[in-house]
């Protein structure tokens, strides 16, 4: 009875250790985390070009009502073109990004109208010009991923060239006139003048150095008071703005 249990449990014991050993042994996997898209940094310096179009606006007024028969002041629009470089530099924090920015460029809005009076023998005009221009502004906006928003402020100067009053023709100014205007019946000047800016933009990541924008600007001058050749004769004042629409191209480093 005794021999017979022995071999009982030994025939149990090796056909269990057949079973373990002739198994497949199981093997885990291991965990691989899904990969995570990388979000485009904007932090860094740029530098870019631009250009587009400026919609200038000039209102003058007489303020001796003289020269200015059908009202005191007068308002004329014209359109130009103008382009420059950009240079910069972006901060992030999240998805917030701002930073400084200076941009500096050439306008080429140059405009002489001369039917803003047709009742006087002759006739007035009015005269505004542009020239070199620099902006210095702060950045700030919301970037999601490789496309970026944001508002721009900041402070702009611009040389300015404005005329008003009897209009002789360019090369027949009487009295000393200058640019066509009369010495003694008109109020002419140039000069560096400063304003503000304000505006906005939307860029959009090209690679991981190029960007592309799109960007609205409006610049304020205030008001420029200027006479002709003889002190406080015929004083005139200009007040001077632009509506600007640009597209440029930047590159990160």
């Amino acid at each position: 009875m005794r021999l017979s249990s022995l071999w009982l449990a030994a025939a149990a014991s090796s056909a269990l250790c057949t079973a373990a050993y002739g198994a497949d042994p199981i093997i885990e996997a291991p965990v691989v985390d899904a990969a995570q898209p990388v979000a485009f940094d904007w932090t860094g310096g740029y530098v870019g070009v631009f250009a587009g179009i400026a919609r200038a606006q000039t209102e003058a007024t007489d303020l001796e009502g003289v020269e200015f028969d059908d009202s005191d002041s007068y308002t004329r629009d014209g359109l130009g073109g103008f382009g420059g470089l950009t240079l910069g530099y972006n901060f992030q924090h999240g998805s917030l990004v701002f930073g400084p920015e200076l941009e500096a460029g050439y306008l080429s809005n140059q405009h002489l109208w001369q039917d803003i009076d047709q009742t006087q023998n002759q006739q007035p005009a009015m005269l505004t010009e542009y020239g070199p221009y620099a902006v210095a502004a702060g950045r700030a906006g919301f970037a999601s991923d490789g496309v970026l928003f944001y508002g721009k402020a900041g402070g702009v100067l611009a040389h300015i060239r404005s005329g008003a009053g009897e209009f002789d023709g360019v090369g027949s100014e009487d009295e000393g006139g200058q640019w066509g205007f009369d010495g003694e019946e008109a109020g002419y000047g140039e000069s560096a003048r400063f304003g503000w800016a304000l505006g906005g933009g939307v860029e959009m990541a090209v690679d991981a150095n190029l960007s592309f924008k799109a960007e609205y600007l409006y610049m304020n001058f205030g008001t420029a008071t200027y006479d002709g050749e003889v002190p406080d004769e015929s004083p005139f004042t200009f007040d001077d703005d632009l509506h600007t629409a640009k597209i440029g191209l930047n590159y990160s480093f």
